[in-house]
C-alpha cells in the first residue's frame, strides 16, 4: 500500500504520471490506473484526507491488512 499512498501523494501535488513513472515507483500504464481510480474516489483533492491502507486495499484489489496478532 505503500507505494499507492505514495503515488497518491505524488499526484496531489500535481507531478504527472511520466515524472513520478522515472522515479521508479511504478510505471506510467499503472499509474493512469492509480489516477482513474483516485479522481473517481476524490482522493486528488488537497483538502480530502488520504485513505487509509483498506480503503486503498478494497479499491486496488489486494487483501486488506490484517492487525498483527501478539502472542
Amino acid at each position: 500500500m505503500y507505494e499507492y499512498r505514495h503515488a497518491l501523494v505524488r499526484m496531489r501535488l500535481g507531478e504527472s504520471d511520466r515524472l513520478i513513472a522515472k522515479t521508479g515507483l511504478m510505471g506510467r500504464r499503472k499509474l493512469a490506473q492509480v489516477r482513474e481510480i483516485a479522481f473517481n474516489h476524490g482522493w486528488l483533492e488537497s483538502e480530502s484526507p488520504l485513505p487509509s491502507d483498506s480503503e486503498l486495499s478494497l479499491a486496488f484489489g489486494g487483501r486488506v491488512p490484517v492487525q498483527a496478532s501478539t502472542s
